[in-house]
């Protein structure tokens, strides 16, 4: 035999791990014992692992010639051992091994009855290929007729340990605080996946498990599908990176519609990773109403924002207050540049059906009317009738405006902050509001007041979508972006959250 006495014998550095046990024990007739545990039990390629075998005489007599062999089920190799207990009295001969291959054969010369030996040896993976480890103890001398054996079983030894994390929300239409949607309303989420870990991580993958009933329109990357799995391939992602991906759904059920995200790579290991779930938003249908719309105002090019503008009346016909109302715009040639999201009608098989449409998030009495401003881009006028206006009532809860729950850290800017390049009053009653875009890429939402403590605050519609530049200018002018127009307030104050 072979000795390794050259694998360093003197292991004092693994032995000063604080050993976390996990024995697995073989059912011993009299005779040889045998025990085997890892002192970890987290494993990764090319990395050192410590394994101890207890092995025990109770044969009633001396033993020549004890063998334990260590026979792995794949390529490893093998960096030391060494004795931890096994004095004179026990050991009589000097400790050798042999190793062939992928095996590691120990050989006592003697060993003495009512007497242990505890080995540690230290080996590594070399692939992240599961492995079993199958030990045996057995001696050839006549006063020793059992063998014992056990095994040490790998399942899954990993490539890289990371730390990632996941962020779900809800970006467009942002008033659905309370996840309510209407039916084929466009619905787009948001998911975010950090690497906090120390170091790259290869292969990952994104899965979204979508909610029954939906139609995916589109999304900010390429993605494949498997069953209801929205699936990104994001590649190599690296230590503090991060990737940010927008899914766009048409919400064809009414119900509850939950949706969860999880994310891995072929070999991770990551102890603090749970997939994140956002379960909490439905979708629901219109509500019966008389309501009849139509414009009062012709298309007038707003100088301050480059946008064409035309106002319309939405008025209450019917005997009942509605709740919140919503109109839609259908056969449009240009953008509705301040729609709070789009609505794909009832014919889901059109991919390009997609209808913007505007909301007034206050109840509206019988007789009532409300004024609602319309804004589309490019600044070219266009053909338009009162047929391609249709209004809807809709439940309070589907347009609620009130803020999500942050701390003031959460917001982007203040009234009050040096970001706020400037607030003024136009001359025809609108407020401008201008500010700094220091996260391109990222959307903002105006949170708005009549009071400085902001109690209550509500959302601005739609959210505002920054281009490249580093000031941003936005227009309260009243509904629909806020529910009344500056003017009919004594003050107003704005805050910026900076969207997820």
């Amino acid at each position: 035999m072979k000795p390794i006495s050259n694998f360093c014998r003197g292991l004092g550095l693994w032995l000063a791990l604080v050993f976390a046990v996990v024995r697995v024990e073989a059912a011993n007739p009299p005779g040889f014992g045998l025990t085997a545990y890892d002192t970890t039990n987290v494993f990764f390629v090319n990395t050192p692992i410590t394994t101890i075998l207890d092995l025990t005489n109770a044969s009633g007599t001396n033993v020549l010639n004890t063998f334990v062999t260590n026979a792995f089920s794949g390529p490893v190799a093998f960096l030391g051992y060494t004795n931890l207990l096994g004095d004179t009295n026990t050991l009589t001969a000097n400790l050798t091994a042999d190793t062939n291959g992928d095996s590691l054969i120990f050989n006592f010369q003697e060993f003495t009855n009512t007497g242990e030996i505890v080995i540690a040896f230290v080996w590594q993976p070399l692939t992240s290929s599961p492995l079993t480890n199958s030990i045996e103890a057995f001696s050839p001398d006549a006063n020793m007729t059992n063998t014992v054996s056990t095994n040490l079983v790998y399942g899954s030894i990993y490539s890289v340990a990371a730390n990632l994390g996941l962020t779900l929300g809800i970006v467009s239409p942002a008033a659905i605080t309370n996840d309510w949607v209407i039916t084929n309303d466009a619905v787009t989420l948001a998911v975010t996946l950090t690497n906090t870990g120390p170091v790259a991580v290869p292969g990952v993958l994104l899965t979204n498990a979508l909610p029954p009933g939906v139609i995916v329109r589109g999304a900010t990357a390429s993605f494949s599908t498997v069953s209801n799995n929205l699936i990104f391939n994001v590649g190599t992602l690296g230590s503090g990176g991060a990737v940010r991906y927008q899914i766009t759904l048409d919400a064809t059920n009414v119900g509850a519609l939950p949706w969860s995200a999880g994310a891995g790579a072929p070999g991770l290991y990551d102890p603090g990773f749970l997939p994140q779930t956002d379960t909490n938003w439905f979708a629901t249908n219109y509500l019966p109403a008389t309501l009849a719309v139509g414009t009062n105002s012709g298309q007038i090019v707003n100088p301050q924002n480059g946008l064409i503008e035309q106002t319309i009346v939405v008025a209450n016909n019917g005997a009942g207050t509605v709740p919140a109302v919503r109109v839609v715009v259908a056969g449009l040639t240009n953008q509705l540049y301040n729609a709070s999201g789009t609505n794909y009608g009832y014919n889901a098989s059109v991919t390009n059906l997609g209808r913007p449409f505007v909301v007034y998030p206050v109840a509206l009495a019988p007789g009532g009317r409300v004024s609602l401003r319309l804004q589309y881009a490019p600044r070219l006028p266009f053909a338009f009738t009162n047929g391609q206006l249709e209004a809807y009532a809709v439940p309070a809860a589907v347009l609620n405006y009130a803020p999500p729950l942050s701390p003031l850290q959460s917001f982007a800017y203040a009234t009050n902050s040096p970001n706020f390049y400037r607030i003024q009053s136009l001359p025809d009653g609108d407020v401008l509001l201008e500010f700094t875009n220091s996260n391109v890429g990222r959307s903002y939402t105006v949170i708005y007041s009549d009071n400085p403590a902001f109690s209550p605050a509500q959302i601005a519609l739609p959210v505002v979508v920054p281009s490249a530049a580093n000031r941003i200018q936005w227009l309260d002018y009243g509904p629909p972006a806020t529910v009344s127009a500056p003017t009919n307030s004594s003050g107003r104050f704005y805050r910026v959250l900076l969207n997820p």
